[in-house]
């Protein structure tokens, strides 16, 4: 995987660029990605064939191209095939709210939405550009040139708030992040449903429960209970509660599924 990381003018809206190719031709790993809820946000850019998305409800629908990915609270299944090679664009918590012009992220909750709608056929003459190149340089300089351009159109007026929503810090509830922010309660809860698409509380226990999948996806050999406190959970039975509520499954099911698929779909250490 390449991490490219977007120029300094997108970085409080864009995290990093992530680019992969996969192929599992003549190998035992199954062609599909149980995506399970993240509080991560992402614009994902599908190079060649389209790939088939299952939601938890059991809709299908094929994507190629570009797609934006609103907040995800329910599990999905990816099917990309054999071969497959894509851009995932990750973006900062507030980055989608601005490169979507101000839309309430909570109203795309569990969508998958056709870029061209928001970005126009310049998404068709990007996904050309960097279909025909495998430079990483390149499809930076590329998609560095697309956002910025995008930028220009869209109203960035950016609140005293975004770089606490940026940078939010672990183990602090609403009122301590409200004062932090030197806003009401109030005023911090409609905040995080416009640009992060939930409740403070829902964000964060959402991103403890993708922490702690995220530490197996990348330590098979940790147990449940080691990862449960390395995670902030009290218990084991906590996590296991989080577990059935975002996934529908318990911890030891997503190992077995761990097993046999893609690793790492979207996971990286930002470069030095």
């Amino acid at each position: 995987m390449d991490v490219l990381l977007p120029h300094q003018e997108l970085t409080p809206y864009i995290r990093a660029y992530l680019h992969r190719e996969i192929d599992l031709s003549g190998g035992d790993i199954d062609p599909f990605h149980f995506c399970l809820p993240t509080h991560k946000k992402f614009i994902m850019l599908y190079i060649g064939s389209s790939i088939k998305v299952t939601f938890a409800e059991g809709k299908t629908e094929d994507k190629k191209g570009m797609v934006v990915v609103g907040p995800l609270s329910k599990p999905v299944k990816v099917d990309f095939g054999q071969k497959h090679r894509f851009v995932a664009i990750e973006l900062q918590n507030t980055g989608q709210y601005y490169l979507l012009d101000g839309c309430p992220i909570h109203t795309i909750m569990d969508c998958n939405i056709d870029a061209d709608i928001i970005f126009g056929n310049k998404v068709n003459e990007l996904t050309e550009k960097i279909k025909e190149t495998h430079c990483p340089q390149q499809i930076k300089n590329e998609l560095d040139l697309f956002f910025i351009n995008h930028l220009k159109k869209v109203n960035k007026f950016h609140e005293s708030t975004d770089l606490l929503l940026n940078n939010l810090p672990e183990g602090k509830n609403i009122s301590e992040l409200a004062s932090m922010a030197n806003i009401s309660n109030r005023q911090l809860e409609r905040r995080f449903k416009d640009k992060i698409g939930m409740s403070p509380r829902f964000y964060a226990k959402l991103r403890r429960f993708a922490n702690a999948y995220n530490l197996k996806e990348n330590n098979a050999n940790m147990s449940w209970t080691e990862i449960a406190h390395t995670s902030g959970y009290f218990d084991q039975m906590h996590l296991i509660r989080d577990f059935r509520f975002f996934s529908g499954q318990n911890p030891r099911f997503i190992s077995e599924i761990l097993k046999t698929q893609v690793q790492g779909y979207t996971e990286y250490n930002i470069p030095n």
